[in-house]
């Protein structure tokens, strides 16, 4: 099979960026979720709703190709762990901690991406690099022990539960980075949501998965994370890494806490506090020292 041809610069990084605009919002709309339906209950609904309409939409296309056998268990892993793992990882930390914490702890993802890469000797560690790393761990740590509420520790464990979402997205991505060079990017989307999907619904069935009444406003808001935050940007997502590899296209996750504090500020009410502020700046300054010396070949 043979896949198209990466997507130009400006289109890749256009790409990115709405991806972070869609997912920044996303927290807001999430965190308005949980409070008439369960974290399980939220991932499985977005899903089902994504995975139909994209199956639909590649079977009256003729988009839909098959995957060969030796790429299976990455397209698998890739699904199980980018979709059912990071959600269910994603959706209970919000149902304990605030979308914008949340969304400025996901702003980890490029360090985290890099470190990969540093171990995997695919980019050269430097100084100014270093500092970045332990400036934005820095900025978790004071992020996830000072928002933390210490009767109940609740905050501290929604905090770590969005962290793990965090390293979950590194591992989808690095799995994907070579699928993507060799599949039509509607065809690995459709495959991956539905792997996801379906690793989803067992797991929510066990959780005691129930059909709550779903008035107007929540099917909107259902509507939105599953046909734009997850049909939609997933595939643009696909766009940009494949165009600009694993390493550049994580650093436009720098600009999801942006739309995602602004979201939960407009959208929820939140208060921009001192901790939050002076975390979230160091997190995204350390990423800024990481990124600023960017290699030729960031894939």
């Amino acid at each position: 099979m043979r896949p198209q041809s990466p997507a130009k610069p400006y289109l890749a990084v256009l790409a990115s960026t709405s991806t972070s605009l869609f997912w920044g919002l996303s927290y807001a709309v999430t965190k308005g979720l949980l409070d008439s339906m369960t974290p399980i209950e939220i991932a499985v609904f977005r899903f089902v709703l994504a995975s139909v309409v994209l199956v639909i939409a590649s079977l009256f296309t003729g988009s839909l190709k098959p995957i060969k056998r030796a790429h299976l268990p990455r397209a698998i892993a890739a699904g199980v762990i980018g979709i059912s793992i990071y959600f269910l990882f994603e959706n209970n930390g919000l149902k304990l901690t605030s979308a914008s914490a949340g969304s400025l702890i996901i702003a980890t993802i490029p360090i985290l991406n890099l470190i990969v890469s540093w171990l995997t000797r695919a980019e050269r560690v430097t100084v100014l690099n270093t500092a970045g790393v332990l400036l934005s761990f820095s900025g978790v740590y004071f992020l996830v022990r000072m928002s933390s509420n210490p009767s109940d520790g609740s905050s501290l464990v929604g905090n770590l539960l969005v962290l793990g979402a965090a390293v979950s997205w590194v591992a989808y991505t690095r799995i994907n980075a070579p699928l993507v060079k060799e599949y039509d990017l509607s065809t690995l989307n459709t495959i991956e949501t539905c792997i996801g999907t379906a690793a989803l619904i067992p797991a929510g069935l066990v959780a005691g998965l129930s059909f709550p009444q779903l008035e107007v406003f929540t099917l909107l808001r259902l509507a939105y994370l599953g046909l734009i935050c997850s049909a939609a940007a997933y595939f643009l997502y696909f766009v940009a890494l494949r165009a600009l590899g694993s390493v550049t296209v994580t650093c436009f996750v720098n600009l999801v806490p942006v739309f995602g504090v602004l979201g939960a500020i407009a959208f929820l009410g939140e208060r921009l506090t001192a901790d939050k502020l002076l975390g979230g700046l160091m997190i995204l300054v350390g990423v800024a020292l990481v990124t600023i010396q960017a290699p030729k070949d960031r894939r």
